[in-house]
């Protein structure tokens, strides 16, 4: 499968998830952690001659997401959370983002 296909297809399926309701920020308990896992963050100018661009997001672009899952969501390093969620000391769900690639 090309990768107009694929994207296409990733662009479908989340917006049916959006649809259902099945991806709303509310569903999440205070008593949860979700890991987000980014593979790379690079410059616009850096992203664009990257092989795998879907991989890859900007700086702005993850300025974006953390602003909107700030609301929603105890952001902090995987320890922490562990430890917030073992002491139950969580208003909101956890979450925390890890980069798989320097």
């Amino acid at each position: 499968m090309n990768s107009q296909w694929r994207t296409g297809a990733r662009d479908i399926f989340a917006w049916a998830l959006s649809l259902s309701g099945i991806s709303k920020f509310s569903r999440y308990s205070s008593d949860s952690l979700s890991i987000l896992t980014l593979h790379r963050v690079l410059p616009a100018e850096l992203k664009s001659q990257y092989p795998l661009q879907g991989l890859v997001i900007t700086p702005e672009e993850l300025r974006w997401l953390i602003k909107q899952l700030i609301p929603h969501f105890n952001i902090n390093t995987v320890s922490r959370s562990v430890a917030m969620l073992k002491s139950g000391d969580n208003s909101k769900p956890l979450m925390s983002i890890t980069l798989d690639d320097g």
